[in-house]
Formats: C-alpha cells, sequence, structure tokens
C-alpha cells in the first residue's frame, strides 16, 4: 500500500522577521523592518504564536536553530525579490527542485548558483548544464516523503544502501524491498540493477519522468520466532528452564548491560535499580553532542551521584561528539552509529569475556528482572534473541501494544558487534519494558524532539511549543502529527487515534 500525506508551510507572516530566529541565545530578538522598536526583546509565544502573548513560557531553547539554517520548512516560498541565499525558491517545475519535503538550500547550492539579474533579484544559473538530479522518494507506510540525488550515487547498489540507510533499514534486509520509478509515459515499473539502465546517474534519470519520483516498496520482514516466557511466584528457576527445554546451570553467567544515554535520567535510574540485583557492569555512552550535531550536557556526569548505589559497576565513557557547523548537515544516524561502535572497546575494557551476556538496547527500552534471571540462570537458550518490550508512551499510563523488539540479549563472543538493528528471528516473549518519551518536564520533550535521530519529525516551529507538548500527551496523541507506520491498513487503523489510559500498576518497574 502507499500513503501520501498533504503538507503546507505555514502561513503566518505577520512577523517579518530581520536576520531570523537563534534559539540558541537567552533571549528572541525582534527586529521589525518598520525600524520601530528595534531592540525590543520578545517571548517564545510572541514569537511563535502571537495570539498568546502574555503566556508565561520559558524563553531559551539551546537546541535548535532557525537563524538561516537550512531547514527543511523554512525555504521561503514568496516571489518578493529576496536576496538571501535561502529564501530563493525555483518556480518552474521542468528548472528545479518542486515537491515536498522542500529541498535543503544547501544542496540546491549543489546544481545551482545563485546570480543577481541585474534589478536585484535573484536567478539561477546551473551547474555543469545537466538537469535537476534530485527525485522524490516515497515509502509505503511511510507518510513523509524524502529527497534523493541522484548524481550522488554511481550505482544501483550504492543507490539501494542509501535509500535503506534513509528509512532506517538493515542492509542484510534489503531482499525485502523493491524500487520502483516512473517512467516518462507514466507507467510504474520495478527498478533492478539488470534492468535499469544504469551507464550513469544521467542514463537512469532520463528514463524518469520529468516529476521524479521513486517508491520505495516495503514489505514485512520475517515473523519473530517466538519464545515463550513463564514465570510465576514461588516456582523454581530450574523448573522455569526445563519449560522451554533449557537446562539450569551450575553457576551463573554474567551481565553486561550496555546503553547509549542521552538525557533520560529518571529512566536511566529505573532501570539500573531494576537491574542491578543482576548485572556486572553497566556501561553508558553520552556524547557532549546530540545525534544533530549540536553541543549538550553530560547530564549523566553531571549527576552521577544520583547512581551512588550502583558505582562500583559503573563503567563510563564521554564520546567526542561533531558538533556541526551553521549550514553544514551531517546524517544523525551516522553521529548515532559511531557511537554504538564505539560501545565495541567500552565492552573490552570493562573485562566481558567469552559466555558472558551482553544486553543491546537503549535507556528506555528495559528489561524485567524474570528475563534476566533466565540469562543467568538457563543453559540452551539461543546465543542471540530480541526482547519483546510492552511499548508505553509519555508515561506508564499510556500501554500502546507489544510491538517494541529491537533490544537484544547476546551471548558474548569474539565476533559479537553491538548494533540495535534485527539480528535474528529469535523472540522473547514479554521480557519487559520501553517506555518512550517517557520524561517529567517539557524542556526534557523538546530537547528529546531535536536531539535524536528522527528530529526532522519537527516540521514546524510550532510542534516546539510548550502548550502544545502538555495537550498532547495530556491526551495520548501524538507528538508529531504522524500516521502510524503500518503495513497493512487493519493495523494502521487500530493505531489512529489516542491512546487510551490504564488504571493498572500490576507488573511494573519496582522502583515506580
Amino acid at each position: 500500500m502507499e500513503l501520501q500525506l498533504g503538507l503546507a508551510l505555514p502561513a503566518n507572516n505577520d512577523f517579518p522577521v530581520k536576520g531570523g530566529l537563534d534559539l540558541n541565545i537567552n533571549d528572541f530578538l525582534y527586529h521589525p523592518t518598520d525600524g520601530s522598536n528595534k531592540n525590543k526583546k520578545r517571548s517564545f509565544t510572541q514569537a511563535f504564536n502571537p495570539s498568546i502573548a502574555s503566556a508565561a513560557v520559558p524563553r531559551k531553547l539551546p537546541w535548535l536553530l532557525w537563524n538561516n539554517q537550512p531547514n527543511d520548512d523554512d525555504d521561503d516560498d514568496d516571489d518578493t525579490g529576496h536576496s538571501s541565499r535561502y529564501t530563493m525558491m525555483i518556480k518552474n517545475e521542468e528548472d528545479g527542485l518542486v515537491g515536498w519535503p522542500p529541498i535543503k538550500s544547501w544542496r540546491k547550492e549543489t546544481c545551482f548558483h545563485i546570480q543577481g539579474d541585474g534589478g536585484g533579484r535573484p536567478r539561477t544559473v546551473r551547474v555543469n548544464g545537466g538537469g535537476s538530479t534530485f527525485v522524490k522518494v516515497k515509502m509505503e507506510g511511510v507518510g513523509i516523503s524524502r529527497k534523493i540525488d541522484l548524481s550522488q550515487h554511481q550505482s544501483f547498489q550504492t543507490l539501494l544502501r542509501t535509500l535503506m540507510h534513509m528509512f532506517d533499514k538493515c542492509e542484510m534486509d534489503s531482499d525485502n524491498y523493491k524500487l520502483t520509478y516512473q517512467d516518462r509515459e507514466g507507467d510504474w515499473l520495478l527498478a533492478h540493477d539488470q534492468d535499469v539502465p544504469w551507464r550513469n546517474h544521467e542514463s537512469f534519470s532520463g528514463c524518469i519522468h520529468t516529476a521524479a519520483t521513486l517508491l520505495f516498496c516495503d514489505k514485512p520482514p520475517a515473523p519473530f520466532i517466538r519464545l515463550p516466557h513463564y514465570y510465576a511466584e514461588n516456582v523454581s528457576l530450574d523448573h522455569l528452564c526445563s519449560l522451554n527445554d533449557w537446562s539450569l546451570r551450575a553457576a551463573p553467567r554474567r551481565i553486561f548491560d550496555a546503553i547509549i544515554f542521552s538525557n533520560e535520567l529518571d529512566l536511566l535510574d529505573i532501570r539500573w535499580h531494576e537491574l542491578d540485583p543482576y548485572v556486572t557492569k553497566f556501561l553508558i555512552i553520552e556524547a557532549n553532542t546530540t545525534f544533530t550535531g549540536f553541543p549538550k550536557p553530560l547530564f549523566f556526569a553531571s549527576n552521577r551521584n544520583r547512581f551512588a548505589f550502583a558505582e562500583e559497576k559503573i563503567v563510563h565513557y564521554v564520546f567526542p561528539g561533531t558538533t556541526l557547523l551553521r549550514g553544514s548537515h551531517t546524517d544523525p544516524f551516522k553521529l548515532e552509529s559511531m557511537q554504538r561502535v564505539a560501545m565495541n572497546s567500552l565492552l573490552l575494557q570493562a573485562g566481558i569475556s567469552y559466555g558472558d551476556v551482553i544486553i543491546m538496547s537503549d535507556t528506555d527500552e528495559i528489561p524485567g528482572p524474570q528475563t534476566l534471571k533466565l540469562l543467568q540462570w538457563c543453559d540452551g537458550i539461543p546465543y542471540k534473541m530480541h526482547l519483546e518490550l510492552k511499548h508505553y508512551m509519555y508515561s506508564f499510563e499510556f500501554p500502546v501494544d507489544y510491538s517494541s523488539w529491537r533490544a537484544t540479549a547476546q551471548i558474548y563472543t569474539p565476533n559479537t558487534k553491538y548494533q540495535h538493528i534485527r539480528q535474528t528471528d529469535d523472540l522473547l516473549s514479554d521480557a519487559g519494558w520501553h517506555c518512550s518519551f517517557c520524561f517529567r518536564h517539557i524542556d526534557d520533550f523538546v530537547f528529546k524532539m531535536t536531539a535524536y535521530s528522527h528530529a526532522d519529525r519537527v516540521r514546524r516551529r510550532d510542534f516546539l511549543d510548550y502548550r502544545r507538548i502538555q495537550r498532547l500527551i495530556c491526551q495520548g496523541d501524538d507528538l508529531f502529527d504522524m500516521l502510524p507506520e503500518e503495513y497493512t491498513f487493519k493495523d494502521l487503523i487500530k493505531k489512529m487515534g489516542s491512546i487510551p489510559k490504564s488504571a493498572s500498576a500490576v507488573h511494573l518497574p519496582q522502583l515506580i
């Protein structure tokens, strides 16, 4: 199936801004174009929601730039002759870059030079004399399209790898995806290495319709092999292991819990209190920058005394992150991947050995104590298996489903690599909790929305409005105003709408 979502750029032009808005400074400076009150300071709500000028909302959001930055939503498509490098929008579909999302301005400049036409208006000069090689890419089940530059890919294989990474898919699963394109006659054709005339990117783009669209078709991966998870009070571990044809070990395995940390202090406290009786070492990597390239405080390092109960087990590493300059762009998933690769060295430093168990998960993916007991004491368990976690949103009041599976428990070998992707078909049922966007304070929500790898979902400035965030999380609605990403209409419809609250506090982490 194909989902399409029509979106529009903000149309509110009541407050023309000279120089743009910089959310990294302590106050927002408003520069009216009429020359009046030139240095008057304005609050967050005055800048982004002029209809509510008196509300008390913090004015400092030090994690996002909107100051002539090449943000997808900020390309101005007016026709008033602005000469800013970020306000020029190509109008002719035949000559330029069209569609949603808007092309980042720094990408436009790779294909076009902007020059004056003698009358103060910008005009475009095509680089290398060729046609635009940007095309729109859609994936089935994903409501938001992307853009990709064919000229950056010299083979069909490199294009496919880029698309897999763009949509956060594992390259090993590339056989599960098909690429189709619309030719100049309007017919949809299957793109394949043998079928596509890819002598170079120009020969392929020449086959595509002017309003080029690639459809990246996703199909469900192979179903998991679900492993039953048995537990009852006062039942021996010997008996619990035997229910899965596993045997009881003479001595428990050592368990190493390894996470990438951002700002989830409360969830980290819950996690480590829950796992402390069973874990040998807590490995934690935090960077001094976000995945989106902005400097960030070392939240764990500055609050380490809060975790004194586990101090002897903690192995902490500060990853030297990458700070992006204004106008630059790096795929946040690459910055995230660099931290996950660094975990491999930290595991060796922590003293992990062959036969130990490593838990690979994010901070908010918390295995339950019953799961860790099985990992410690049962012989015969798969050497690698995913953990099915009950998914919650915003708090443990809002249970969603059992769709979380990325957390992995693996018996360590010399070939083990720290990953957060699908690695096996084995899935241990009901193995813990996954609480997404579970924070106490609104500014923590804003930080994560602008800092994590999916920060491109913040498509409009008002997404970061404190009142909006408060209202949505209390209602159990989606912060990013997105359709559920599912493979079938049945599953999509089932997930649409607000998440109903639960009145149950049974089978939750003890610290709660």
